[in-house]
C-alpha cells in the first residue's frame, strides 16, 4: 500500500510534489514511490511540472495501462 505524502508547507503549488526553485528559477516536480523520491525533471511552467507528477501518478497507480 502507497502512503500518503503530506504536502510540504514551502512548496508554492497546490498540486502536492511540485514546487518553484528560486535558484534555478524553474519548477520542480517529484515523487516517492517505495519511499524513494525520483524527480520527474525541471520545468519552465506550473502546468508542465503538474502534468509530469500527473503521469507519474497514473504510471505509479496502474491507471496507464487503459
Amino acid at each position: 500500500m502507497a502512503k500518503r505524502e503530506k504536502t510540504k508547507r514551502t512548496t508554492t503549488s497546490e498540486q502536492p510534489g511540485v514546487f518553484y526553485n528560486r535558484w534555478t528559477l524553474k519548477w520542480h516536480a517529484e515523487i516517492f514511490i517505495d519511499g524513494k523520491r525520483r524527480r520527474l525533471g525541471m520545468f519552465k511552467t506550473v502546468e508542465q511540472a503538474i502534468a509530469a507528477r500527473q503521469a507519474a501518478e497514473r504510471e505509479r497507480d496502474g491507471l496507464d495501462l487503459l
